[in-house]
């Protein structure tokens, strides 16, 4: 499991969030990542040149204490890190298993319900057949056949 504060509720992939804030300006809405805000609370602003860096490879963490300020080279070099390539394949592996796990279990679903359903489908057809009786009788002698009004269709 990822650690630090997730911004949103867990995903198999961490991935950045979003967030509208209003500009001290002109009060127009601006699109800011979620870690670049809460590290702007934490430690003021930020040149516009600089990137928030994640110490935890986590993008979806929000912690400031996770939070460091950087060029975007050295937000590269953090990534080509060996920590941080493991962490990566760690929560891979740990999402294709989870899927994997939800696929199993849609499978086990879907197989479930063309059981079920076929069963189903059997008794309504029971249901639906009429059972085989003798035809009604009228003083021991079977009834004559119904007669359609002149006109009626067959």
């Amino acid at each position: 499991m990822p650690k630090g504060w997730v911004h949103a509720p867990a995903s198999p992939e961490p991935r950045y969030f979003f967030v509208y804030v209003r500009h001290p300006d002109d009060g127009s809405k601006v699109k800011l990542t979620a870690h670049r805000v809460a590290f702007v609370r934490q430690n003021g602003p930020l040149a516009s040149d600089l990137v928030v860096r994640h110490d935890c490879d986590n993008r979806s963490c929000c912690n400031p204490a996770h939070l460091l300020s950087g060029t975007h080279a050295e937000n590269l070099a953090d990534k080509a890190r060996p920590i941080s390539i493991a962490r990566r394949k760690e929560r891979l592996d740990a999402a294709i298993s989870e899927r994997a796990a939800w696929h199993d279990a849609i499978r086990e679903m879907t197989a479930e319900a063309e059981r079920r359903g076929a069963a189903i489908r059997a008794a309504k057809r029971a249901a639906k057949r009429k059972p085989k009786q003798d035809p009604p009788k009228l003083h021991g002698r079977p009834l004559p056949p119904r007669r359609r009004p002149v006109g009626a269709q067959p």
